[in-house]
């Protein structure tokens, strides 16, 4: 019986998760940081209507409202400060909230519901 080897250290999850801190940090872990690379800014939007929030990763450091994703030194990741987008959007929280990401190829974008 052939056996496989574990690689995947300090990861809990494989598929892209992301987590909003109460103090306006995103925290995206290792697979949905990998799946963004190689960009290391991303521009923000929020959908009223569908109550969610889209990242669209880039490189080009000349667009407007660029948002940096740092690499975390702790776990495998990144993190944004989206404190600036949610107070504009009006959106609070009383704790972390964590979500799910979804890449959407037509809008070239990660959607993120915040209600489910």
């Amino acid at each position: 019986m052939p056996f496989e080897r574990f690689t995947k250290i300090r990861t809990k999850f494989f598929d892209p998760r992301a987590t909003i801190s109460k103090n306006g940090v995103m925290y995206i872990n290792g697979p949905f940081a990998e799946q963004t690379q190689p960009h290391k800014y991303c521009v923000s939007y929020f959908s009223k209507e569908d109550k969610a929030i889209g990242l669209r990763f880039t490189s080009d450091t000349n667009e407007e409202g660029l948002l940096k994703a740092t690499k975390r030194t702790t776990a495998p990741g990144s993190f944004i400060c989206l404190r600036s987008f949610l107070a504009y959007h009006n959106i609070t929280f009383d704790h972390s909230i964590k979500l799910h990401p979804v890449y959407n190829a037509k809008e070239d974008m990660w959607i993120m519901k915040l209600e489910r």
